[in-house]
């Protein structure tokens, strides 16, 4: 009898044991003794909202754009909700956009507003970076660094994080290109920590991980034209730099970024930036530029260069991101020019 109760003892004590192993396989791993993020004196600037759109002015913004300069905003939701007239009416209101995570500069505050520098898109109008207003609640100060930690970067459309890995609500969504700091991971998740220094969980099979930006590693131009066809059909969208649109040259801007390279935002930017390359002699990955007056007036458009004759771009408000042929008006009257930036 004794023998019998002894072993339904101890089968009761493994029993009760295996939510405890499972728990510890399954835990975050982080060592709190070498934590990648730092207090520092310098306080630092971190947009904290998915996409913050940056304005020429305060006083450019319209009563339809409330979606977007509210506290969160629905950059997705705005753009489909704009008539076409409205959406042509964005042209010298809006300059470009910036990510959630993005580092940028404060220059000027102006009551509700700020204007900020967002610092890795390259601009000859200000060595800060890309300049424009945003709403100031979609901007957060920090002296928390992370620079040190390893990043992860969304390779889907959209991600999202979560509070925990069992909550099926997301925090937040997020847009490809996305960048944040990892601060530990799961068997399935990486932990990461957002601008507001909490601690979010996002899938591991959403994004890359990378050491940090600079280790990304070099791309071929069969990885880019991948990488851009995922967004084909994706209404265009001026300014645009996220999975929610994007103009002709924040695609291109987008997709190497994504891959390692970062170009200049604009156009009439790229194009004499990179390497010149003669019409005869393009390949694929390299940017084609187009102008007005049949070529003879100022670029207005860049695409990327796919092979056979064929380009992929987003190339305006009445059509949405797609493949075309270079032998296809106004395209074949309007090619100027050629740079590459693979190397």
């Amino acid at each position: 009898m004794k023998k019998y109760l002894l072993a339904f003892i101890s089968f009761i004590l493994l029993f009760s044991l295996i939510p405890s192993l499972t728990k510890t396989a399954t835990a975050v791993t982080i060592d709190k003794n070498k934590t990648c993020t730092v207090v520092t004196k310098k306080t630092k600037y971190f947009v904290n909202v998915p996409v913050t759109t940056l304005w020429t002015s305060p006083n450019q913004v319209r009563s339809i754009d409330k979606l977007i300069y509210e506290k969160n905003p629905d950059v997705s939701l705005w753009n489909r909700s704009l008539t076409v007239s409205q959406k042509l009416d964005t042209l010298g209101r809006i300059d470009t956009q910036a990510l959630y995570g993005q580092e940028v500069k404060v220059i000027k505050r102006q009551k509700k507003w700020l204007k900020i520098a967002v610092m890795d898109q390259y601009s000859p109008k200000s060595k800060q970076g890309y300049i424009g207003w945003v709403p100031a609640s979609h901007i957060i100060a920090t002296k928390k660094n992370a620079s040190k930690c390893t990043i992860v970067i969304v390779k889907e459309k959209v991600a999202n994080l979560y509070a925990s890995t069992k909550s099926k609500k997301k925090s937040m969504q997020i847009s490809f290109n996305t960048i944040l700091p990892v601060i530990g991971e799961t068997n399935k998740w990486y932990v990461v920590q957002t601008p507001a220094g909490t601690k979010r969980y996002i899938k591991k099979a959403t994004v890359h991980k990378y050491r940090n930006y600079a280790s990304i590693p070099k791309p071929t131009a069969k990885d880019l034209i991948t990488t851009g066809k995922e967004f084909l059909g994706l209404p265009y969208l001026w300014g645009g730099i996220s999975a929610y649109g994007f103009d002709c040259s924040g695609f291109v801007y987008s997709i190497y970024k994504q891959h390692g390279i970062l170009i200049p935002r604009d156009s009439t930017v790229q194009a004499v930036n990179g390497k010149q390359i003669p019409l005869k002699k393009i390949r694929p990955g390299d940017l084609l530029f187009f102008a007005n007056n049949n070529g003879k007036g100022k670029i207005h458009h860049v695409a990327m260069y796919i092979g056979d004759g064929k380009i992929i771009h987003s190339p305006n408000y009445n059509r949405s991101l797609e493949i075309r042929s270079l032998l296809t008006q106004p395209y074949q009257q309007e090619l100027v020019s050629a740079r590459r930036y693979l190397k």
